[in-house]
């Protein structure tokens, strides 16, 4: 399986099967506009410029992928994380994007909630999203809730998010710097308790890996 693409310089490392979606300098020559439809190659978009390179299947075979099929499989899995390195330090240093999922963020008696994402000390966080897989109730029927971050940082998600099914809650942050393990705490709304409902919780987030020994 490939894990590392060298690029002008740069090692773009693909890490747990990393959707990779942009920030890749490359040169105008490798740029096309983004063609819908287009079904001959894989684009990996250019944010800043909102181009694309579109990778023929023998680029793909010369990188390492056994098949077209299996690009796809590899930069599409569940997991998250992105890596980008200096091949001229040595690849050990890295700026990394990251995601954790928790699923299963079950709501007990009580007025809070923690729901254990566990983002890292010192990582920058960008975005958080919720979703309300099973509803969720309250004890005196206000079935809404608060969401905010806690422990390394206690900045606001959300508040008077729904209980209803399906509802969904997508925030995007000034980078917050976390000054140690950070969680998120859903509250009642209305000073009530929870009865039922579960959280599904989605953070995004970056950390450096830090350079390799003189």
């Amino acid at each position: 399986m490939i894990t590392s693409y060298n690029l002008n310089g740069n090692t773009y490392e693909f890490l747990s099967g990393a959707t990779v979606e942009e920030r890749f300098y490359l040169p105008d020559s490798r740029l096309e506009a983004p063609v819908s439809g287009d079904t001959t190659g894989v684009r990996i978009y250019e944010d800043s410029k909102n181009h694309s390179l579109v990778l023929s299947a023998s680029e793909l075979l010369a990188m390492g992928f056994a098949t077209v099929a299996l690009f796809t499989t590899q930069f599409n899995a569940d997991k998250s994380d992105f890596s980008i390195r200096n091949i001229d330090e040595g690849s050990e240093a890295a700026m990394q994007t990251k995601s954790v999922l928790v699923t299963d963020a079950a709501l007990g008696a009580g007025a809070t909630k923690v729901i254990a994402v566990a983002v890292p000390d010192g990582a920058v966080i960008l975005g958080a999203q919720l979703n309300v897989d099973l509803a969720v109730t309250t004890s005196g029927g206000d079935n809404t809730f608060d969401a905010a971050f806690s422990g390394g940082d206690t900045t606001a998600i959300a508040t008077g998010i729904s209980g209803a099914l399906n509802t969904k809650t997508d925030a995007l942050f000034v980078p917050i710097l976390t000054t140690g393990v950070t969680n998120i705490t859903v509250t009642a709304g209305n000073a009530e308790n929870f009865a039922t409902g579960t959280i599904q919780a989605l953070v995004y987030y970056r950390e450096l890996v830090s350079m390799g020994n003189a």
